[in-house]
């Protein structure tokens, strides 16, 4: 199965909270649903839809595109959070393929 997959529309103007967007929290959700989730952290609206394009595909291996280098990002501690986010459901899925005698 294909890898759940947030592409980056457009740098947010604000920090996200990127915390609802664990594996365990897209189970059983349809598309509308994530892209409705809220990971604005400021009294402006920031939904999942606005700033992702998303594709809906195995929860258990969630990838992110489209973020800039910290260095470079105009909104880095987003970029930090996706790079954390990335490696961390990454790190996941490769303990569960190990459990499962296969390689990552």
């Amino acid at each position: 199965m294909k890898p759940f997959l947030f592409a980056l529309r457009q740098e947010p103007s604000q920090r996200l909270d990127l915390s609802r967007l664990t594996p365990d929290r897209l189970v059983g959700r349809t598309q509308k649903e994530i892209e409705a989730i809220d990971i604005g952290t400021t009294k402006v609206d920031a939904k999942v839809g606005d700033l992702f394009k998303v594709r809906v595909g195995d929860p258990q291996v969630v990838h992110f595109e489209g973020a800039r280098s910290a260095s470079t990002c105009s909104a880095p501690s987003c970029c930090r959070a996706l790079r954390s986010m990335s490696r961390a459901t990454w790190a996941r899925s490769s303990d569960a393929a190990r459990k499962a005698g296969r390689s990552p």
